[in-house]
């Protein structure tokens, strides 16, 4: 048992991973000012999956951060795009995930959560998480 454990504490080593925090890489590069909002959402999902909180406090708004971000919250165990698509302007644009998490709380459970995405284009062109939530 302790080797397992030994084993697993280099493996945890080698990657960059802690044990307890979960698992953080380097910051991964944004996509380019021109990706989508889509394209954008989607980095988002991959960074806050592998728990690479850093990188995806670069996908959002400093008000987002605050309210909405559920990085070191919970396990985001997988997500999967649910087309949902709702423009009401032309610099904002809310998309949907289904996100499955585990090691919630009582305001978010483990299981498959419907989470809604507000982006919204900044004045250098590029789009940024503002706001996330399930909508109910």
């Amino acid at each position: 048992m302790l080797g397992r454990r030994l084993l697993a504490t280099v493996a945890a080593a080698a990657t960059g991973c802690a044990l307890l925090a979960g698992c953080t890489r380097d910051p991964k590069p944004l996509p380019p000012k021109e990706a989508t909002p889509r394209q954008v959402l989607d980095a988002y999902l991959l960074a806050l999956q592998a728990g690479d909180c850093g990188t995806t406090h670069e996908f959002a708004v400093d008000g987002f951060l605050t309210d909405g971000d559920l990085c070191g919250r919970v396990n985001v165990l997988s997500y999967r795009n649910d087309g949902y698509r709702s423009p009401p302007s032309p610099d904002e644009v809310v998309l949907a995930d289904t996100l499955t998490v585990r090691g919630g709380d009582q305001s978010l459970s483990d299981g498959d959560h419907l989470w809604f995405y507000t982006l919204r284009q900044q004045p250098d062109g590029a789009w940024r998480i503002s706001a996330a939530g399930s909508g109910a």
